[in-house]
């Protein structure tokens, strides 16, 4: 179980520097909404995973799922760190800060709600569910983010050049 949770952070690590090379060349809303709509997609094959009945290939997928979750964080918080830095210098350490908080309020409402989802449908219904919210959630990220976020540079700072 220890190395089905590290596989995690393994994935944070090796995923965060490809997303800041990735920014300039993809956009800051596409690599969110890839990052969610991922995160989405592994709650979805966790729900799955209860239908593998082989031990070692159950075992794998939630590798692969838990790698898939990581990799999707790291997606969508080093972006939010980009774009909190390049945009919003004056509040960065503030939102740097909401960034932290949020965080932890899904650490802790996640278990909360994962195991009350868990006690009214089942297994399967907990990941569904946070999968379906996710999978919505990423539909809104191209109206939620304004499209200036995908320049390298913030409107004010093109109107000075």
């Amino acid at each position: 179980m220890g190395y089905i949770f590290a596989i995690y952070s393994v994935a944070v690590i090796i995923a965060s520097p490809l997303v800041g090379m990735l920014i300039k060349t993809m956009g800051r809303r596409s690599l969110i909404f890839i990052g969610v709509l991922l995160m989405g997609t592994s709650f979805m094959f966790f729900g799955l995973a209860d239908y593998v009945q082989d031990p070692l290939i159950f075992t794998l997928c939630l590798f692969i799922i838990r790698f898939l979750q990581g990799f999707s964080s790291a997606l969508i918080q080093t972006t939010l760190y980009s774009v909190c830095t390049n945009f919003y210098p004056e509040d960065k350490e503030a939102l740097v800060g909401y960034i932290e908080a949020i965080t932890g309020v899904g650490m802790i409402a996640g278990p909360i709600l994962g195991s009350t989802l868990y006690t009214i449908g089942g297994y399967e219904f907990a990941f569904y569910s946070f999968g379906g919210v996710f999978l919505i959630l990423a539909m809104w990220v191209y109206k939620i983010f304004p499209e200036y976020i995908d320049k390298s540079t913030s409107p004010e700072e093109e109107h000075v050049s």
